[in-house]
């Protein structure tokens, strides 16, 4: 009885004694350097302007503030990026855009330059697509990815006045499919919008990277009052809808 009693405490302590060692794991932090990596990952040439590691009870984090006016909240357990602010407005010829709380889409494609890298350019894809359609013009562009049932394979969709619907491979240029399109996009008058077409792709290239390919001006539906909007798809898979009124940033999507 004695004998039992004993090894029941010893077990007993043996339990308590490792309870803290397994939080401490699971609580473990990265590194503010490596936090700052992380930031300066997504947006290069940028330097550190304020740090501060914010101890929540949930979810400690680390707010890295950038000179570009980023400021980038990581997860100091899991290293995920959990938003990611602008503190200041943007101004783009001469028009102050109000503060933005954007959270781009998580794995940012780093834009390669034409023809070569992660995916061909758009000039090379437009090109494979006028060679099969000659004369043919794009009225809607967009780098997508598709699903599991082709491989999660990258392309540029074209949609095109001549009633068709093409994809081309973003990896080698070859024509994926062709279909008829189900719907037609329609065209607004740019003359309705305050911001431009230039001045919307700036605004979407400063806070995404890439440059412009095409550019769309669009009207969103009864709940969102029905803005206009300035839908700029970028070279690096962003594609980012800017009110053509204001000149924030609405929407923002990602390959």
């Amino acid at each position: 009885m004695k004998k039992h009693l004993v090894t029941t405490i010893v077990l007993a302590m043996l339990v308590i004694l490792s309870v803290p060692t397994a939080i401490s794991k699971a609580q473990e932090l990265i590194s503010l350097q490596e936090a700052i990596s992380i930031a300066q990952g997504l947006y290069p040439n940028t330097e550190v302007v304020k740090t501060e590691l914010v101890q929540s009870a949930q979810t400690p984090y680390y707010i890295i503030g950038l000179s570009n006016g980023k400021s980038v909240y990581i997860n100091a357990t899991t290293k995920e990026i959990i938003q990611i602010t602008t503190t200041q407005a943007l101004s783009v010829g001469g028009l102050a855009a109000p503060p933005l709380n954007v959270v781009p889409p998580a794995a940012p494609v780093v834009p390669p330059a034409a023809g070569t890298g992660a995916f061909i350019s758009y000039e090379q894809a437009l090109q494979a697509v006028q060679s099969r359609f000659p004369g043919a013009q794009p009225l809607d562009v967009k780098l997508e990815r598709k699903g599991r049932k082709h491989g999660y394979a990258t392309v540029w969709n074209f949609k095109l006045n001549n009633g068709y619907e093409v994809e081309v491979n973003a990896a080698n240029g070859t024509i994926f499919e062709i279909k008829p399109m189900r719907r037609w996009p329609y065209t607004i008058d740019p003359a309705n919008a305050a911001i431009s077409q230039a001045q919307a792709e700036q605004i979407a290239s400063s806070n995404f990277g890439g440059s412009a390919v095409f550019s769309r001006l669009k009207q969103l539906g009864r709940q969102d009052g029905y803005a206009l909007v300035w839908e700029v798809t970028l070279n690096n898979g962003y594609r980012v809808e800017v009110n053509a009124t204001t000149g924030a940033i609405v929407k923002v999507r990602g390959l």
